[in-house]
């Protein structure tokens, strides 16, 4: 029997398929990790075969996974919090206050949450489109028919409030220009609305508020100097 395995250094986790482990926990894989701690060659090591019981005999294939530089989207904790606390102190007042001129128990948008088939939905249609790149603009979510005096659906719905419109662009004609990709214009595009499911309102994400469920830190954060 063969398992693909990946070892992370110095913290003793095995990963069999899609299932990790700590190796530490199982009779099983405590063999394993000794075997592979007492020779010391991670990165020249391909497979280890252990014996489980008098029958049963696993071999197992792993690769070393060395630590991974930081990506190049990272920003130090301090560097966001200060950002976040800026906007709240200068921008963010002037849009509240617009907002509960007309109804005082509305706030303005703090932050938009999108999932992560949100983001790998973008990526799959930056490669079918040959985009090079994305747009982010602001927008404000309109008031949807029929809830014109519906204060509560508006406020549900964060309509009024501050919104993200992602758009993908392609390179232009010109160093560092990108033009808007118009899915209108786009040669298939009647054959892709027919199919369309727009029952989602998928580019639109999770807006605080009324989406306000933060679990661990959130930002501004008064302990971070």
């Amino acid at each position: 029997m063969t398992y693909n395995l990946r070892l992370k250094p110095k913290i003793g986790y095995l990963t069999v398929g899609k299932n990790p482990f700590l190796l530490r926990k199982k009779p099983v894989c405590q063999k394993i990790f000794q075997k592979i701690v007492n020779t010391g060659f991670f990165p020249f090591m391909s497979s280890i075969i252990c014996r489980v019981s008098q029958n049963i005999i696993f071999h197992f294939k792993f690769y070393f996974m060395p630590t991974k530089p930081l990506p190049l989207i990272f920003e130090p904790v301090e560097t966001v919090n200060k950002r976040v606390t800026l906007y709240l102190e200068n921008k963010y007042p002037l849009l509240n206050t617009q907002i509960k001129a007309n109804d005082d128990s509305r706030e303005e948008t703090r932050w938009v949450w999108y999932s992560k088939e949100h983001i790998q939905t973008w990526l799959s249609e930056m490669e079918d489109l040959n985009a090079d790149g994305m747009r982010i603009y602001f927008g404000e979510k309109e008031i949807e028919e029929g809830d014109e005096a519906n204060t509560n659906a508006q406020k549900a719905k964060a309509s009024g409030q501050l919104c993200l419109l992602m758009i993908l662009t392609r390179p232009g004609s010109f160093d560092n220009s990108h033009i808007n990709i118009i899915y209108e214009n786009e040669s298939d595009y009647v054959e892709r609305k027919a199919l369309y499911d727009n029952s989602r309102q998928f580019n639109f994400g999770g807006y605080c508020p009324p989406m306000s469920i933060t679990e661990g830190d959130d930002y501004p954060n008064d302990s971070i100097s």
